[in-house]
């Protein structure tokens, strides 16, 4: 699967990693997979890390649809972690779709930027 997910309640964090070729349908899939997940809660944080990407399919439609329905609750710090110019352009459509729901959604360039703006008690694998 291209997006995996794991929940860490402990640091109250869903880490999100993208590998391979990213589509709208495996975005949907799991996030459909994360929300049904019993430790998800909608007021944790989040760190997507797609570092790993190889390819993007992502629609702007998609995108859009996405940011509409936020798994996450308003003031939930969202860090994305892009280092390909394609993901982050795309990443700063999205975050233009989050509209006032974007006002804790970052982009880093490094996973330690992230973690740090996440302030996170320990490095997550």
């Amino acid at each position: 699967m291209p997006v995996s997910y794991s929940i860490d309640p402990a640091q109250g964090l869903v880490l999100n990693i993208g590998t391979g070729v990213l589509t709208d349908a495996d975005m949907r899939e799991t996030q459909q997979r994360m929300i049904a997940d019993a430790d998800f809660r909608s007021t944790y944080s989040q760190l997507f890390d797609l570092t790993d990407v190889t390819d993007v399919r992502l629609t702007s439609p998609y995108l859009r649809e996405m940011a509409d329905a936020t798994a996450f609750a308003p003031g939930s710090r969202r860090a994305l972690v892009v280092t390909q110019t394609l993901l982050y352009g795309l990443s700063r459509m999205f975050q233009a779709f989050l509209g006032d729901h974007g006002e804790a959604f970052r982009i880093f360039g490094s996973r330690a930027d992230a973690e740090a703006w996440l302030d996170l008690r320990r490095p997550v694998p």
